[in-house]
């Protein structure tokens, strides 16, 4: 006998390198997570090509408003967000000179951010949230993408870096009001190991398919890191640990 009812949700916010999480093909990061909680957390992918921070915020509200299916009559409480994503910065960082349209300086990026998780204690009180800082890039590789497809190459590594310093500051100043409810995952540490931020652009061949995007490898890191993350921090949510839904 089934029970009527919907899941609890794991919300994956983002920009494009979120909306890519879910390809199979290169073992997304969300698939990841789709696959460890089958029954037991619905996985919701709202990641947005080629948005940043200024954008994402006016979307965020909705975004947690309507992604919740209703209740049920048989349920006594209504289904929610238990665990949120929050993985952008990528095209903030991306370099004025060359992108003005995607560019939000450092500080509009730690304002919007903040914005963000008040949003989230607002809109969705109890939902966890996992900060991803930005990757790194290696922007020989994504310059051949941008010239194949006519744009100006608009990103450096230097640049790209100081919007991963200011999303742990970010994670730092928002910490003492979140407590355990917040966590960091540093996609730069799962990258290259604890206290590493310089690399050899060859080091990014296997992680990255594009110089920006997550590869087949950099995908799985990042998939793994966060199941650990969760399964550390917050032991009731480690999905071995869940039981299923629909008995």
């Amino acid at each position: 006998m089934t029970q009527d009812r919907a899941l609890d949700q794991i919300l994956l916010f983002g920009d494009s390198i979120t909306q890519f999480a879910s390809n199979p093909a290169l073992q997304g990061w969300g698939a990841i997570l789709a696959h460890k909680y089958m029954r037991k957390l619905d996985v919701i992918n709202r990641g947005f090509s080629g948005f940043n921070t200024e954008w994402c915020k006016h979307l965020l509200a909705d975004t947690l408003r309507t992604v919740l299916p209703n209740a049920t009559n048989s349920q006594t409480q209504p289904p929610k967000i238990r665990i949120m994503t929050l993985f952008l910065g990528a095209n903030d960082g991306v370099d004025p000179e060359f992108n003005q349209r995607h560019h939000v300086s450092l500080p509009n990026y730690n304002q919007n951010m903040h914005e963000m998780l008040e949003t989230v204690r607002t809109h969705s009180p109890g939902t966890k949230v996992i900060v991803i800082t930005p990757p790194p890039v290696n922007p020989e590789a994504w310059a051949v993408v941008c010239r194949a497809k006519g744009k100006v190459p608009d990103r450096n590594a230097a640049h790209t870096k100081k919007y991963r310093d200011e999303c742990i500051r970010i994670y730092e100043e928002a910490k003492p009001k979140w407590g355990r409810d917040l966590i960091l995952v540093d996609i730069w540490e799962v990258f290259f190991g604890p206290g590493r931020t310089e690399y050899e652009m060859s080091e990014l061949d296997e992680l990255l398919i594009d110089g920006l995007h997550l590869g087949m490898k950099g995908n799985k890191l990042l998939g793994y890191a966060l199941v650990k993350a969760i399964s550390d921090i917050w032991p009731e949510l480690d999905y071995e640990k869940m039981e299923n839904a629909f008995f």
